[in-house]
């Protein structure tokens, strides 16, 4: 993200936090300075559709929405592509670990009725994904823990053997690093994101992931954010 702009000449703005806290500031400081690539989380770009006064100010010079970090629920991705129509907007994916690894292209038009959240897309070209249910390869359209592989990947955690020896497996011959992300992999978008492994739990013999029910709330239209935790319950 830093090298980007160095290399092509342009200017590289770090939004300080007491700015980034303020919505209407925000999007004062997008106007005020031309910004042409913006890059966050889609909870900020949420933040700043619903309390940022969009529509009052002159963001016309944006030309690329990049949002990454967490699920951008449908609800407020369509709101701010109706505030702010021209620019091209992408999903990227990718823990700290491995740096951005997919990426998908969100629809110049979101359909009215859709609710699902849309894919993190194919692995970058200089990654190589693999999907693993324990330690068999699941097929096209099966949900499994996602690996990758790739330059970009980290060498280990400093001095953290037992974290390094959860964090990677050998397959294939090959290093390979679990995200920890549940994912299923479709003919035509890529790779869809299901959730963490680590956010199952187990209720009355069902597996039940917290993320789906998240998602399922963020269809009711009062409701702005969702978080969902299991409490233990004799």
């Amino acid at each position: 993200d830093i090298y980007v702009s160095l290399k092509h000449g342009a200017t590289l703005f770090i939004v300080g936090e007491e700015i980034g806290k303020s919505p209407k500031e925000l999007a004062q400081f997008i106007a005020t300075h031309q910004l042409t690539i913006w890059y966050s989380t889609p909870s900020i770009l949420a933040l700043l559709s619903q309390f940022g006064n969009l529509s009052a100010l002159d963001c016309r010079s944006l030309r690329l929405v990049l949002f990454a970090g967490e699920v951008f629920p449908v609800k407020h991705l369509r709101a701010l592509k109706q505030i702010w129509p021209d620019p091209v907007y992408y999903n990227l994916y990718g823990p700290t670990e491995t740096n951005v690894c997919t990426f998908a292209r969100i629809p110049d038009a979101i359909d009215e009725d859709r609710t699902e959240p849309y894919p993190i897309g194919p692995a970058c070209a200089h990654c190589r994904p693999l999907v693993l249910d324990g330690d068999r390869e699941v097929a096209m359209g099966e949900a499994g823990l996602l690996y990758m592989t790739g330059p970009s990947i980290f060498q280990g955690y400093w001095n953290r053997p037992v974290e390094n020896a959860a964090a990677f497996i050998e397959h294939g011959g090959i290093r390979w690093y679990n995200t920890g992300d549940v994912v299923r992999e479709t003919s035509g978008d890529g790779f869809i994101y299901l959730g963490r492994r680590d956010r199952m739990v187990k209720r009355r013999g069902y597996r039940i992931e917290l993320g789906e029910i998240e998602s399922a709330l963020y269809r009711h239209e009062q409701i702005r954010e969702a978080a969902v935790i299991a409490v233990p319950d004799d």
